[in-house]
């Protein structure tokens, strides 16, 4: 156990490494994934970044699903991934990498606490802002989306 102190208190840390599986993603995505990672280590987290791919390259080498098997067996032992958007190419015609991944590791929702915070000044300081935003994952529009489907609505 390791003693941090910090501000007047003290915080235990415990030193153990956690197994994560890191997906970099596409575009910006290992830009921001490296930014991450250093925010995360320069907090004292001491992590086994386990890399593995997924999305446009493995689209490209022919893999239908864009989710290879090692990548499939590194979330399934760490059952934690740091992720960024993956990009499925346009023409592809089957479902999306993040889509096959949620699916396959039964990701229902994402969960997105939103609150306010002192000190922080924006538009809509001071009203008492704090909310839980679920958007569903794996029915309904994410996947017809993801398809590439268009979305009609009839006309009221």
């Amino acid at each position: 156990m390791i003693r941090i102190k910090l501000n007047d208190s003290i915080l235990e840390k415990r030193s153990t490494k956690h197994a994560v599986t890191l997906i970099s993603g596409n575009g910006i995505g290992p830009e921001v994934v490296g930014a991450t990672c250093r925010i995360i280590e320069a907090a004292g987290v001491e992590m086994d970044w386990q890399e593995a791919e997924a999305g446009r390259k493995v689209f490209e080498k022919g893999i239908a699903s864009g989710v290879p098997k090692e990548t499939m067996d590194s979330l399934a032992s760490t059952k934690l991934a740091l992720k960024r958007p993956l990009e499925t190419p346009v023409g592809h015609g089957g479902k999306s990498a993040n889509v096959t991944l949620r699916k396959l590791f039964e990701a229902f929702a994402t969960i997105r606490p939103v609150r306010e915070l002192p000190g922080i000044e924006t538009p809509f300081s001071g009203r008492g802002i704090d909310l839980v935003v679920v958007r569903e994952n794996v029915e309904d529009l994410m996947p017809e989306l993801s398809m590439g489907r268009r979305l009609t609505f009839p006309s009221a």
